[in-house]
């Protein structure tokens, strides 16, 4: 499933290696700016906000679809994909 410190590592990973383009967008530049990264004991990470006013819903939602990008490419295919709906 989904899980942010995961999409975030993913996300670090594509930007790392180059794999990844990101359009230069205000909004996004901003909700980056404001985002705080943090860690729990076992080094997962997560965004958070400095003030409860900053906005970071755009750097958040990168991170989720990348996430989400990593983890269809790592599924299998459907029964639906190899065989079709089957209407009785």
């Amino acid at each position: 499933g989904l899980w942010m410190p995961g999409s975030l590592r993913h996300l670090e990973e594509l930007i790392l290696e180059g794999r990844i383009r990101i359009k230069r967008n205000p909004v996004l530049v901003s909700a980056m700016m404001s985002a705080v990264l943090e860690r729990d004991r076992w080094d997962n990470c997560w965004l958070s906000k400095q003030k409860s006013s900053n906005k970071i819903d755009c750097a958040v939602a990168l991170c989720m679809a990348v996430g989400a990008a990593m983890a269809g490419a790592t599924q299998k295919q459907s029964v639906y994909e190899r065989r079709g709906v089957l209407v009785i």
